[in-house]
């Protein structure tokens, strides 16, 4: 037994180190797929980009917010405030932008790098597209085919970057106030473009980038790519810095779908709360199972009390004394025979003494009871008599029996 014991833990270790030596030498399949998030350390992730901006503003507040632009503005109302948005494609309807230029205009600062824009955004901004990307994700490995050259003002040289990404082609519209602060010139393309707009809005500014991919895990562990994107962020006033987590890669889909669009605005969320309160309580008040009146229902009568009184009726109309004596005296002794165990006649002889040891009455009684089983055999008595030893046998029944 012992050693069927051992050889069970021997094949369960067996196989527990077979296990993670497996796992071990797997290769890790990475995602190529964009997020952008301050969370992924997947290679076209930010976890890198998001340790290094802190230090790009020291003293200054920096922390993440994953709210809608909407429910940012309405308590951030202040001025001041560098706000940093990294995604695929940003997507904002014409009420939202509204409210992002309001925002800016009051002495703000948005960081928008996005691969696309909606027209919405674009139109409200000042700037236009004039060629967006056409990359195609997710991808299984980065090719290193392509390079492009970014030429950031008052850098020296200009970043090589070397990937399948292509930048978006921006350029400001004529009757906006603001700058171009990088180009990129790609393989096929005669002369650089602009990637990089500096626009103004009021008392803030928006800064427009149309090369997310920079800022990724992957681009950024470069020494030439890492000081290209430290000096992209340098060009923002030194302010409190918000870093959003809501406007990226799939996740607004995610949001717009379900209760997500209720939970994330504060009206429709305590509209939400209200409606499930007045549920609650038209099941509480209202939605009882409603139930008919409980009839009134009458206890049934008791038969057998009627059935004595009838019977007792008929032997009183018939005046039969000795039955009815009769009959109570016979009762009386089944009743003996069951308490006492004694099977016992009146014309025996050992009746009275048997009875008066059974059921420690007075010999006196005893006789008188067996005088009345000796009278009702031979005589008829009359009403007077009957009553009187009726009496007599209920006080035995009371003294003696019960």
């Amino acid at each position: 037994m012992k050693i069927q014991s051992a050889f069970i833990y021997i094949l369960a270790a067996l196989l527990v180190t077979l296990y993670v030596v497996l796992e071990a030498g797997k290769s890790r399949v990475f995602n190529w797929k964009p997020v952008y998030s301050c969370n992924s350390r997947e290679p076209l992730g930010c976890s890198g980009l998001y340790e290094l901006l802190p230090d790009l503003f020291p003293g200054k507040e920096f922390r993440g917010t994953d709210r809608d632009f909407y429910t940012f503005f309405n308590d951030n109302r202040d001025s001041g405030q560098n706000l940093i948005v990294i995604t695929e494609r940003f997507d904002l309807d014409e009420s939202a932008c509204s409210k992002t230029s309001d925002w800016v205009g009051r002495g703000n600062t948005l960081f928008v790098s996005a691969s696309d824009f909606s027209d919405e955004f674009c139109n409200k901004s000042g700037f236009h597209i004039d060629r967006s990307p056409q990359n195609e994700y997710p991808l299984s490995k980065p090719e290193t085919g392509v390079t492009n050259q970014y030429i950031l003002m008052d850098m020296d040289v200009p970043v090589s970057i070397s990937g399948p990404w292509n930048p978006a082609i921006i350029g400001l519209d004529s009757a906006s106030a603001g700058d171009t602060l990088m180009f990129v010139h790609q393989g096929m393309v005669e002369y650089p473009e602009p990637v990089f707009l500096r626009i103004e809005i009021g008392a803030g500014q928006i800064f427009i980038h149309g090369a997310p991919h920079l800022f990724s895990n992957y681009v950024i562990h470069e020494k030439s790519a890492l000081s290209l994107a430290e000096n992209t962020f340098l060009r923002l006033p030194e302010a409190p810095v918000f870093w959003d987590e809501y406007y990226k890669p799939g996740k607004q889909e995610m949001r717009d779908a379900g209760m997500n669009v209720i939970f994330e605005r504060e009206s429709l969320r305590t509209a939400w709360q209200l409606l499930i309160v007045l549920m609650l309580l038209y099941i509480v008040f209202v939605g009882k199972r409603r139930q008919k009146i409980i009839p009134v229902i009458e206890p049934p009568v008791n038969t057998s009390v009627e059935y004595i009184r009838t019977l007792g009726g008929i032997y009183y109309e018939k005046r039969n004394n000795r039955d009815i004596l009769s009959k109570r005296l016979h009762f009386l002794l089944m009743t003996i025979r069951l308490k006492f165990s004694l099977d016992l006649k009146p014309e025996d002889p050992e009746f009275i003494r048997l009875l008066t040891l059974a059921t420690g009455a007075q010999e006196q009684d005893i006789r008188k009871l067996a005088g009345y089983f000796h009278m009702v055999k031979n005589e008829m008595p009359d009403s007077r008599t009957t009553l009187k030893i009726s009496r007599d046998i209920d006080l035995f029944y009371k003294k003696y029996i019960y």
